[in-house]
């Protein structure tokens, strides 16, 4: 992880983990998921997902590896459209790694 990622509990912390495992190779596709909230809305105003994107491509995950789901707002939503997505765009998962950051 790098330093700086993980100031507060809206960080960036869950892309710099995210890519370190693609580099890895134990990620080759990522979803990013969560929207905003009054909480975080100065610090991410386009959501979670879209800055945890543009965060893992600035640490060279290619954008092509990432597919953002916008909507959520909570962890079952973050389970539930990402998986709704993975099926619209035909991507079929046997097995997922799931990154958080601590509360």
């Amino acid at each position: 992880m790098l330093r700086g990622d993980r100031t507060r509990s809206h960080d960036l912390g869950v892309a710099a983990t995210t890519a370190d495992l693609y580099h890895r190779g134990m990620a080759p596709l990522i979803v990013f998921t969560g929207a905003t909230s009054r909480t975080m809305r100065e610090r991410m105003p386009r959501g979670e997902a879209e800055h945890y994107r543009d965060r893992a491509v600035e640490l060279g995950v290619p954008a092509s590896a990432i597919i953002v789901e916008p909507k959520a707002r909570n962890t079952g939503e973050n389970i539930r459209f990402s998986r709704v997505l993975l099926e619209e765009q035909r991507v079929s998962v046997s097995s997922a790694l799931l990154v958080s950051k601590p509360y």
